[in-house]
């Protein structure tokens, strides 16, 4: 592909809002495989979600109450109205406001209509073949329509001075041989112009200065001949005769923005049939001569552009209706695109627009569900990270400790929660398609904390055991997820964490329990059968925290290491015949929770820990010194309230990375590591209700580790699915 050198000149994009219509037919070009850019992507399980009337379609987001931030609006296609969403100022929504239109409202444009500078709506109505006219009183309260009679069935709407008054305009496709032209006369008064098209079937008008003459000029997508129309405007209102040119398959909706930063404003184009994104690229006053296609994925709907990553290059979102997802593209500035990560919306996802709705001055995205009735909002953060409130699950009163394994033998992980206050734990199967089934409850006893699951008796079904006050109780798989109670083991008091692996290498499950108020970690080892006998009770030197184990040493034994009040972490270096060496490294804080990774690529396995001191939180990480002793603690910079840590490879660059969640502030950081164990400053996101335990699994078979979080004030369970585009 040939790459053209960037001009300095910059064209602002004209969003089009407008009803989709689908087609079919060859493809013209070949597809351009998507670079994998490798880059990351989190999106929670699914957006957060407002609800509009029925079957909405089109969209449109500008400042209707003037105060600063960008709302939005909705056509609903089944109820015959819009519905309007005020902004707050922090992303959230007041609404809907509904207002009536014409039967079929699909595409919606804001625009000052009246020259109030207020924004004004205007509506087309497909089976009305009518438009509805609302104007704006400033405050973002909208008039009773004007409808006005203009052709057979509209299929989109788009707005600009055609005439060079200073009065915006509207034009129109539909399924006629033409485009309709409403000329404004400012008193709410308007003159109808047709101009005849070849072919039915166009489904999508836009407007902009294609030839960069000062003048708005026309196009127009036509659905049964995968072509696109330019009409350009003679400088006095009047368009000359249509040029038509080759689009994609299946061409449905474009976005319309200068992609290669010549200057020129260029078309991308949604290809439905195709799988694809085919972009025309506007090299010579309107004259398109060059086209590339990029697969997307399955059934891309509509399109916009924005700039996600703030590079001054505009970027390409795309709905994929069938897979219920966005995918979005970033742009190298030169208009080669590569595929960013693809974010999970509501059902059957039809219009996307683009704007920053928190005023962070980060641009979101903003989906219409014509199937599920409402609309997705995805908020963009840091480092590229698109995330949302997204679904959560209610579990029992307290939840804290929680595992992951697959309990229904369906290859899908499902998730075991314990619940504190309700004494008892919840088990939630994966139904497989990213949703899970309501909770069953088991009941425990006294102040249940921990879980942890493995197969105790070796049937091959994976059972569970919880940590109570003092015991272990512990529960057997039926084999289908359900489970039933088969034994309870002493501890010492208040216990806080379970492990389950082999300790004495006789390839049988053996579990260790840290307690609080024992001040110990007690060992019970596994039979084989789902019984336990009791072994050591180590020493922890203060309340005993969170527990982890690793083959710190390399001698092919699992050792442990835990947390304490004490300022301390106890490392426990198994000798090989059921004792155990301890060995001691002192913190600045009451140490809370610890996980264990090899952070510099030295093939040892190194400690993360975090801690509080009388007024801070903190993290530290301990380096393996390749025998199973540890460097001094090297110091993160405090936080508000880091609470639970873990590790994975959240980049996938193969070093593993840190995440810890926030209790106070209500969020999760990410610490991304350089490969040598040095690892970045904090990237924080939103996490609502108090979060408490985050622990990693693949919920959905992609091979990426998603992120299951646990919030005691809320009694919910989230879930942080993982959507980056590269894999293992």
């Amino acid at each position: 592909m040939q790459i053209y050198k960037k001009s300095s000149t910059m064209i602002i994009l004209i969003f089009v809002i407008i009803i989709s219509i689908l087609s079919c037919n060859d493809s013209r070009n070949p597809s351009q495989p998507i670079i994998d850019s490798g880059a990351c992507g989190f999106s929670l399980s699914s957006a957060a979600e407002y609800r509009t009337g029925s079957n909405p379609r089109g969209v449109n987001t500008a400042d209707f109450d003037n105060d600063g931030d960008n709302d939005f609006v909705v056509t609903n296609y089944i109820s015959d109205n819009i519905s309007v969403f005020l902004n707050n100022g922090k992303g959230k929504f007041a609404g809907p406001e509904n207002y009536a239109t014409g039967d079929g409202a699909t595409g919606v444009v804001s625009v000052d209509l009246n020259g109030d500078e207020f924004l004004d709506l205007a509506v087309a109505n497909e089976n009305a073949s009518s438009v509805s006219i609302l104007y704006n009183d400033g405050k973002g309260n909208f008039s009773e329509a004007l409808n006005i009679d203009i052709a057979y069935y509209l299929t989109s709407i788009c707005a600009g001075d055609f005439n060079g008054d200073s009065i915006n305009d509207l034009a129109f496709s539909n399924y006629n041989h033409d485009i309709i032209v409403l000329y404004n006369n400012g008193d709410s008064t308007f003159n109808i112009s047709r101009y005849p098209i070849e072919g039915a079937g166009h489904v999508c008008v836009f407007s902009v200065d294609i030839d960069n003459d000062g003048d708005t000029d026309l196009g127009v997508l036509n659905k049964t001949s995968d072509e696109f129309v330019i009409m350009l405007n003679n400088n006095n209102g009047t368009f000359a005769d249509p040029v038509n040119y080759d689009a994609g398959h299946g061409t449905n909706h474009v976005a319309v923005t200068d992609l290669d930063n010549n200057g020129k404003v260029d078309l991308a184009f949604s290809d439905f049939y195709s799988g694809q994104i085919t972009i025309q690229f506007n090299y010579n006053a309107g004259n398109f001569e060059y086209q590339v296609s990029y697969d997307v994925g399955d059934a891309p709907r509509t399109i916009c552009s924005e700039d996600f990553d703030n590079d001054n290059d505009y970027d390409l979102v795309v709905t994929n209706s069938s897979d219920n997802r966005v995918t979005v593209l970033f742009n190298d500035g030169n208009g080669v695109f590569s595929l960013y990560g693809r974010f999970s919306t509501g059902d059957d996802p039809f219009t996307v627009v683009s704007a920053d709705f928190n005023d962070d001055n980060k641009n979101d995205i903003l989906v219409t569900n014509s199937g599920s009735g409402n609309v997705s909002i995805l908020l963009y953060y840091e480092n590229g990270l698109f995330m949302s409130e997204g679904t959560k699950y209610v579990t029992g009163e307290r939840p804290y400790f929680l595992h992951s394994s697959d309990f229904d033998n369906d290859n899908d992980n499902d998730i075991v929660v314990v619940n504190r206050a309700s004494m008892n734990f919840s088990v939630f199967l994966n139904k497989g398609d990213e949703f899970f089934e309501a909770h069953e409850l088991y009941d425990v006893g006294l102040y249940p904390r921990s879980v942890i699951s493995a197969d105790f008796d070796g049937d091959s079904y994976n059972d569970i055991a919880v940590g109570a006050q003092s015991f272990v109780k512990i529960y057997d798989n039926n084999g289908d997820g359900t489970f039933i109670s088969d034994g309870e083991y002493g501890v010492n008091n208040g216990n806080y964490a379970l492990i389950a692996e082999d300790l004495n290498g006789d390839n049988n499950i053996d579990l260790a329990a840290s307690n609080l108020h024992g001040g110990s970690v007690t060992i019970l080892y596994g039979n084989g059968d789902g019984s336990f006998r009791s072994g050591n009770t180590l020493n922890a030197n203060g309340s005993a925290f969170n527990l982890v184990s690793a083959d710190f040493d390399l001698d092919n034994d699992l050792d442990l290491a835990v947390t304490t009040s004490e300022k301390l972490i106890n490392v426990f270096i198994n000798n090989g015949d059921e004792t155990f060496t301890t060995v001691n490294y002192l913190l600045d804080g009451s140490s809370l929770s610890l996980c264990a990774s090899d952070f510099n690529n030295d093939e040892f396995i190194d400690l993360a820990v975090s801690f509080y001191t009388s007024n801070s939180y903190r993290n530290a990480i301990l380096i393996n010194n390749g025998d199973g002793t540890f460097s001094d603690p090297e110091y993160t910079e405090y936080f508000d309230d880091s609470f639970s840590i873990i590790s994975t490879d959240i980049e996938y660059d193969g070093d593993n990375d840190l995440i810890c969640t926030n209790f106070r502030s209500e969020s999760i950081s990410i610490f991304l590591n350089d490969g040598n164990g040095v690892f970045s400053s904090p990237i924080s996101y939103p996490v609502n209700g108090k979060p408490n335990i985050i622990i990693d699994s693949d919920l959905n078979n992609d091979n990426r580790a998603d992120f299951i979080i646990t919030s005691e004030e809320s009694n919910e369970l989230t879930i942080i699915y993982n959507y980056c585009n590269s894999i293992f």
